[in-house]
């Protein structure tokens, strides 16, 4: 095993993984097996890092360009750094990754069978996020959801040893009830981003508009919306 304690002694190794204090949730709770709390912050600091390239918040430095195999200049070309990251995560699997999150992830992977796909969905989730920057229909965002939420769930059930199809379908719900959740909490954030998650649909129903969104009671004007969705995968 690799322990997470020794990764987070690098930079910028140590700055991705301390960002697991400034979630909405406990990460890995002390409560839990020290096996699964390794194991949950090595998947962490995976997750953490394909969002930090995809919304540009990589320590200074290009220290994480320089592990994947990317010119430090060309770090904030997010697309690139991307396909180095999941060139990088190949490695994992078949050969000897280079980022030290991704050494760290290794163990883990082996130990819990863990498969690509997950990891994979969240890159793709990344990658959207570079090119849609609007979602017409609540089922666009459910299908993006799937690839930028319900992955993390799959991989907790792995690392646990309690996935079944229904423990799956209930996770894909809680998963995308809390990401649409995160949504509506930074919807001035995101707008920062020039992101706007909530359906257009939607908003044009409720009479929402941009500037509405921009405003600071921004994220209550939403409230009737959530509350609109009777079957929204929250319900389990």
């Amino acid at each position: 095993m690799t322990p997470v304690r020794d990764v987070r002694t690098g930079s910028p190794t140590r700055a991705t993984l301390d960002k697991a204090t400034d979630e909405n949730f406990p990460v890995a709770p002390f409560f839990l097996p020290r096996a699964w709390r390794d194991d949950l912050m090595a998947v962490y600091g995976f997750a953490r890092l394909v969002d930090d390239i995809g919304d540009g918040d990589l320590a200074p430095g290009g220290a994480d360009a320089r592990h994947l195999g990317v010119a430090p200049a060309d770090a904030d070309d997010r697309l690139l750094m991307l396909d180095a990251f999941e060139a990088d995560l190949r490695r994992v699997f078949d050969g000897s990754p280079r980022h030290p999150l991704l050494a760290a992830l290794k163990p883990t992977v082996r130990r819990c069978s863990l498969t690509p796909e997950p990891f994979l969905g969240l890159i793709a989730a990344n990658r959207q996020d570079q090119r849609v920057r609007r979602y017409e229909t609540y089922e666009d965002l459910l299908a993006y959801c799937e690839l930028s939420a319900n992955p993390v769930g799959r991989l907790v059930l792995a690392i646990t040893g309690t996935t079944s199809p229904e423990r799956v379908r209930r996770s894909d719900a809680i998963c995308t009830a809390l990401q649409i959740v995160e949504h509506l909490q930074d919807v001035k954030e995101d707008l920062g981003r020039d992101r706007i998650y909530l359906p257009a649909e939607d908003m044009s129903r409720f009479h929402v508009t941009q500037a509405d969104l921009a405003a600071p009671e921004g994220a209550p004007r939403c409230v009737p919306w959530s509350r609109s969705k009777p079957n929204a995968p929250g319900r389990c």
